[in-house]
Parts: structure tokens; sequence; C-alpha cells
């Protein structure tokens, strides 16, 4: 995909805005904490690990992204914790299915499900934290 297109595909004011601090916030994480992760807005991989199955589930987010016209509603909704656990899952199912050597498939359970769990325990947390701000809000 070519730099115009990867402007069009998104407005202006988003790329900007959201684009860029999403941009650093998740190269200062990855840095720090040798996070994997996929940015919609370059269509760019960062994979610190030499696991196939992590490099396939980055790839899978591309799979994924590329379902639709524009990136930044469905990166946006990533904020909601039920679309981020779909979003990890079929970032998942797409890395077994469709990127991963009939070898390398083991990788799934020993990795992937593992990740997808702490994404689910993750959800929960901040769905509980968001309940307990309501409350005290009420």
């Amino acid at each position: 995909m070519t730099e115009v297109q990867l402007r069009e595909r998104n407005p202006f004011l988003y790329r900007l805005i959201f684009g860029t601090l999403d941009t650093v916030k998740d190269e200062i994480f990855a840095e720090f904490c040798r996070a994997n992760y996929y940015n919609p807005l370059t269509k760019t991989v960062v994979v610190y690990s030499n696991i196939e199955s992590t490099f396939a589930h980055e790839l899978g987010h591309h799979i994924d992204f590329e379902r639709f016209d524009t990136d930044w509603v469905y990166s946006l909704s990533r904020i909601l914790p039920p679309i981020m656990l779909y979003q990890e899952w079929v970032a998942s199912i797409k890395a077994k299915n469709s990127l991963m050597s009939d070898k390398d498939r083991w990788q799934f359970k020993r990795y992937l499900i593992p990740a997808f769990f702490s994404y689910i325990i993750f959800s929960i947390v901040i769905i509980f934290q968001w309940l307990t701000w309501l409350a005290k809000e009420e």
C-alpha cells in the first residue's frame, strides 16, 4: 500500500490527533516492555519475539483491518473491551488458519490462547473499574 493510499483510507484529523498519539504511545510502550503490536494507520507490524505465532497474530490484525475501507472506526472502537477481545480473537484465528504452517499450529495453544486469556482478565479489570467509578458518581 502506498503512502497516498494510506492517507486516503483515513481522515486527516484522525491521522493527526489519534494516529500521532497512538503511534507514539505504541512505540514507547513497545520499547520499554518489548511489546508486539500492529499499527493500522501505518500498516506496520512491530515484533520483538522470534515466535512465529506472535508474528502471525500481528499480521492477522492486518488481514482483519483490510475488511474495511477505513481503519479509524475499527481502531477507535478498540477502547471497548468486547470489541478489543473480538479483534484479538479474530487476529489469532486468522494467524492459525491462514498464516501458520501445520508444524507451527501447536503454538496457537501454547502462546496465543494464554495471551487471549490475559486480554480477558484485562477486560474484566477494566469493566470492574468502570462500574466502580460509576457507582461512586451516583
